[in-house]
């Protein structure tokens, strides 16, 4: 059998975060399913499954997955070994540590860590199946944001958030001055591709920090400090609307923060995403 060339990444509970969840994961691995089909590339799915709710179906049992011939992998952390991070927020979804988990056992060359609501542009579809990445690179993409009719609003550059008519080059909404080719850390959960050698090597998001929405920037900045160069793909993705749960006081960034923080460090743990576990995983074919 051929190497596994691309593993796509992303983590999910159905707990119904933002509302309609699973029509939003539903619609991401199909369109997924629809680039393994289009492009004929060998590809996998690994969904992490992270601290399940028990009053809900499984996600194996609540999504169809056999919209086409892939490989899909459901990974499921229990409820004990999430209580098992320091989680300070007392968060009831680590995203980060989940995507460690999906990115610790991906057998794909490229891995891409994304998000249940993103979704591919034809032209991004294109570029994943060149396969003409560089090993001394990570890649970023520009987000489109989609509102409830379809309809892109706004554009996650590496400068800032700009409508769709907003001219972003030589403009800043971040604070932090314009540059050619500035860090990308904007949306930068949403799309993170690179080699799974580097992966490994950068031993993947930081763990166990206490806070969570500065760790994809931060996951930028240990690529960048590595050597790393950044490729900006300008091919869009697209997010799904869905409704934004409120920000609570100790989910905010840590204080000196600007655009994200600079100050990534490396995971000191060989075990970093669950690596020295077996985790229950279902396979199957979608």
């Amino acid at each position: 059998m051929n190497e596994t060339a691309l593993s796509i990444v992303i983590s999910a509970s159905n707990a119904d975060y933002g509302g309609k969840f699973l029509e939003r994961l539903q619609l991401c691995v199909d369109d997924k399913a629809a680039f393994c089909r289009l492009q004929n590339i060998n590809t996998e799915l690994i969904v992490v499954e992270w601290n399940p709710p028990q009053d809900r179906p499984a996600l194996k049992d609540a999504i169809r997955w056999d919209v086409c011939p892939m490989k899909v992998k459901i990974i499921t952390v229990s409820e004990s070994l999430h209580r098992a991070y320091y989680n300070p927020g007392n968060f009831s979804f680590l995203e980060y540590m989940a995507k460690n988990v999906g990115i610790r056992r991906a057998s794909g060359k490229m891995v891409l860590s994304t998000n249940a609501d993103v979704l591919f542009s034809p032209q991004m579809e294109l570029c994943l199946a060149a396969a003409w990445f560089h090993e001394n690179s990570f890649y970023r993409a520009n987000r489109h944001d989609l509102d409830r009719n379809g309809q892109i609003f706004q554009i996650n550059y590496a400068n800032g958030t700009f409508g769709p008519n907003e001219y972003p080059v030589g403009n800043s909404k971040t604070g932090v001055p314009y540059r050619e080719n500035m860090p990308h850390f904007n949306a930068s959960g949403d799309f993170m591709l690179m080699s799974r050698a580097h992966w490994h090597h950068l031993r993947a998001y930081p763990e166990n920090t206490g806070y969570m929405i500065t760790l994809d920037g931060e996951m930028v900045h240990i690529a960048l400090k590595s050597g790393l160069q950044q490729v900006i793909l300008p091919e869009p993705i697209y997010h799904q609307y869905h409704e934004h749960n409120p920000i609570r006081p100790w989910y905010m960034p840590p204080q000196g923060w600007h655009d994200s923080t600079p100050r990534g460090e490396i995971n000191k743990s060989e075990n970093w995403g669950l690596g020295n576990l077996e985790l229950p995983t279902w396979e199957g074919t979608c």
